[in-house]
């Protein structure tokens, strides 16, 4: 069998936390056949068939932080088997936007009711003064 390279590529690195990834292998050789392993550090995330030398695998399910991507290729009759070197992907926690539209306002008295309560406040406090003064 004669020597193959494999390479990985990310579509979208870095992503947020739920986004779909697509990870596209690309095995050179002599018309290579077969399936491509994809790796999560030596964990499988999936495999994909070749074709016309290139496996694609989507997935949104990788967990916030790094992750060092490689793919195998299994080899057929006419390609050895071959491992690329790690793209790192990246997975940003998802941030939570603002609110849309104007933040609600904090209540407030209004200008009447604040005259009010001043007036209730200061006429309560001079009978409360005036009890202790006797």
């Amino acid at each position: 069998a004669g020597a193959t390279t494999t390479a990985v590529v990310s579509s979208l690195n870095p992503s947020q936390l739920g986004q779909t990834v697509t990870f596209s292998a690309t095995v050179t050789g002599a018309n290579p056949t077969g399936s491509v392993q994809f790796l999560d550090g030596g964990a499988s995330i999936g495999s994909a068939t070749l074709s016309g030398a290139v496996a694609t695998l989507s997935i949104s399910s990788l967990t916030a932080g790094t992750h060092p991507i490689t793919a195998v290729y299994a080899g057929d009759a006419n390609n050895a088997t071959s491992t690329s070197p790690a793209v790192v992907q990246t997975v940003n926690a998802t941030v939570i936007p603002p609110p849309a539209g104007p933040i609600a306002p904090i209540p407030t008295l209004s200008g009447w009711v604040m005259i009010m309560l001043s007036i209730f406040l200061g006429v309560s406090g001079m009978s409360l003064w005036r009890r202790r003064q006797r």
